[in-house]
């Protein structure tokens, strides 16, 4: 009898063990799942633009170099955006990024990266307190008056940053800006992955925060 109960209480524990694991694993992979669905049929590659009209061109910040260049990643996220405002896409571009710090600003480095690139002073708008991509929608919307919006990223940043922008208000589509293959992209997607899974829990409590409508 004893060695029977034993069983039963191990066979219990081995399901409860294998229900928590998948629980976890859904939790885990419902992120990436949702905002890849959310995506589709709403990115184009960096060639893809078809005559839409937005209401601005959001680039979102990707670091800098040590020489405070834009790096590889930033540096085609600029182009592209370049490309579309020079299509006729937009009639401004944001930057939005880290600029917080003295030493530091990555929408500085943008804006000077699109001028050089053909794109006049006054069609380029800088947001230095877009320390995140969640900031970053979040203030798009409350402080620019705007609607319709051309989010340009990497394809593996895309399904995220439109997910968020959709989240805040924004009607947004989103263009491929990878030019080239990054040295670094599979630390990239490492880090996307778990980003996924903050933002994606962390929105409810953003969107009922009482300072967010403020």
């Amino acid at each position: 009898m004893t060695t029977g109960g034993g069983g039963r209480k191990r066979r219990v524990v081995l399901i409860v063990c294998a229900a928590l694991l998948l629980a976890a694993a859904v939790l885990t992979l419902l992120p990436s799942i949702s905002m890849f669905v959310f995506a589709q049929g709403k990115t184009a590659g960096p060639d893809g633009y078809d005559g839409e009209q937005y209401d601005c061109i959001v680039v979102l910040g990707a670091g800098l170099k040590p020489d405070g260049s834009p790096s590889d990643v930033l540096y085609d996220r600029v182009r592209t955006a370049v490309s579309l405002y020079l299509a006729g896409a937009a009639p401004y571009i944001l930057m939005t990024g880290d600029g917080k710090e003295t030493g530091y600003n990555e929408p500085r480095a943008m804006k000077e990266l699109a001028m050089s690139m053909g794109v006049p002073e006054y069609a380029v708008k800088c947001d230095t307190l877009g320390l995140n991509t969640a900031a970053s929608m979040q203030r798009v919307r409350k402080y620019f008056d705007v609607k319709k919006i051309a989010v340009v990223t990497q394809q593996y940043h895309l399904y995220r940053a439109m997910w968020l922008a959709s989240r805040y208000g924004l009607e947004a589509e989103g263009y491929d800006a990878a030019l080239r293959t990054y040295v670094k992209q599979s630390i990239f997607n490492v880090r996307e992955f778990f980003a996924r899974i903050k933002d994606y829990y962390n929105i409810v409590d953003i969107l009922t925060s009482s300072n967010y409508n403020k």
